[in-house]
């Protein structure tokens, strides 16, 4: 407002005075202006991720949005429509970059143009997306409109939405497979099973907790709940069944992971634990004793063959349950030994030598099953071969011949002693019978012998049933008679 005075060019001069109203008709040359709290009017709030729930299945609607916070803007320029401001999302800011998105905001926040309400309409993964920076623009109904822009910073809280996840080991198709040698000790480490939360690191959903799920074959080992490490927890063999609490090759549990959030998620990966052999087994035969005979005769039993075949086992593995068969090194070592071993892969005991069962009528022979571990371990097992007989041996009487003695006037079967011949085989091939040798002597007509040698007066001689000592013309003092002794093959003579 001024005042206007009108002065005339009288003498005197007269004058009026009256106000003048001056009405200024706005432009627009002012921007809104944002009141946030921040520098430049920015805004910073914290939402939680997945607020408004995540979609239940593909193709729903989403859950009701969630409101997050109001932005408000003043314009100082007059006029219904110049000092109107209009609110949108231009984008989100990359944090590193500083670089506009304008496309990032779509489908997750939503502004409303009126009022400035920004909603969550989206889903929200802190894990993906810790931080949001929208950027919020509010324009004026000016002509040309002006515009200005804040950024509102969302600090995302996290949720309990991610199960712990065991890393994968390539190969492995799922599982891991650690391996330990059988005589491992109660307290060796076999493996550490660590698994990975995605949670917010430092809070009680990333906060593990370890565990068997599966505890039959646990009691062997053990998991320390805080820091996954597994143990052994009680003594292993890979081979006897029944000797100590753990037995077996492989042992399977599932190790599982649980976080400390609301509600409890978990995660689980089987371990098969592989127990590596040891040379802790000597290999054991398969009787503890061994029978077999052979023939002296070389054409039933014949140089080179199988006189039996000896076997082991050893229930180790590999070069530990690699057997190798021998004989001791005094009995290998003598030339004159008649068995071998000649293949020391295979327990085949052959005859290498001819036997004579006469000179030896059997062996007793201790054979050697020895691994191939580090150190070796072995054990013996003894063997009896007995030399079957074959008629190799004729009957032999005392040499110079019997001397047997009879009164001349001695009677018809008189008795005048035994005679014995040695046989060497034996069985059948030493029973022996007798007979006398006919026409071979002076006297065989007089005397007669039993199979089993004893020797009789077989007839009279010149006169009567009598032998007659001084008629020396028929009967000399002494007679020669010629006896017989078989085995059914072989005979021997006596004079």
């Amino acid at each position: 407002m001024i005042v206007v005075t009108a002065l005339d060019q009288g003498v005197p001069p007269r004058k009026t005075s009256a106000p003048v109203y001056i009405a200024v008709a706005d432009i627009n040359d002012n921007a809104p202006i944002f009141a946030g709290e921040g520098p430049g009017g920015s805004y910073a709030v914290s939402v939680t991720e997945n607020a408004n729930h995540d979609l239940v299945v593909a193709g729903d609607s989403l859950s009701p949005p969630v409101a997050v916070l109001q932005v408000t803007a003043t314009d100082l320029d007059a006029g219904v429509e110049t000092g109107r401001v209009t609110y949108t999302i231009a984008g989100t800011v990359n944090t590193a970059t500083t670089t506009l998105n304008p496309l990032g905001a779509a489908g997750v926040w939503a502004i409303d143009g009126r009022t400035g309400n920004v909603t969550l309409v989206g889903g929200l993964d802190r894990e993906a997306t810790p931080v949001v920076v929208l950027r919020v623009r509010a324009t004026d109904g000016g002509t040309p409109s002006r515009s200005t822009t804040t950024d509102v910073t969302l600090t995302v809280k996290d949720r309990n939405d991610n199960s712990p996840a065991f890393a994968d080991v390539p190969g492995n198709f799922g599982f891991y497979n650690p391996r330990i040698l059988e005589d491992a000790s109660i307290g060796e480490i076999v493996l550490t099973p660590r698994a990975v939360d995605a949670d917010a690191v430092g809070t009680a959903n990333s906060a593990l907790t370890y565990s068997f799920s599966t505890m039959p074959p646990s009691r062997c080992f053990a998991i320390n709940a805080s820091t996954a490490v597994i143990t052994v927890a009680a003594p292993l063999d890979r081979e006897l069944a029944g000797a100590v609490a753990c037995q077996g090759v492989d042992f399977e549990v599932t190790v599982m992971a649980t976080d400390d959030g609301v509600p409890r998620r978990n995660g689980s990966r089987t371990v098969i634990i592989s127990l590596d052999d040891i040379n802790d087994n000597a290999p054991q035969f398969n009787a503890s004793f061994f029978h077999a005979s052979v023939s002296e005769d070389p054409a039933v039993s014949p140089l080179l063959g199988e006189v039996v075949l000896l076997e082991a086992h050893d229930p180790d593995n590999g070069f530990n349950a690699a057997i190798l068969y021998s004989l001791t090194p005094a009995t290998a070592g003598d030339p004159s030994f008649p068995f071998s071993i000649p293949d020391p892969a295979v327990g085949r005991v052959v005859l290498v030598r001819p036997v004579d069962r006469e000179a030896a009528a059997r062996y007793n022979i201790t054979v050697i099953a020895t691994d191939q571990g580090s150190p070796a371990l072995s054990s013996t097992v003894q063997l009896e071969v007995t030399i079957l007989d074959t008629n190799d041996n004729a009957p032999v009487f005392p040499p110079g011949g019997t001397l047997l003695h009879v009164l001349e006037d001695a009677p018809l079967g008189t008795v005048l002693g035994v005679v014995r011949a040695d046989d060497a085989d034996e069985g059948l091939n030493a029973h022996l019978v007798y007979t006398v040798d006919e026409g071979v002597g002076t006297d065989w007509r007089l005397f007669a012998v039993s199979p089993n040698g004893t020797v009789t007066t077989a007839r009279a001689v010149a006169f009567g049933n009598s032998y007659d000592r001084e008629r020396k013309v028929r009967l000399p003092p002494v007679c020669v008679h010629s006896l017989l002794a078989s085995d059914l093959l072989l005979a021997s003579l006596c004079v």
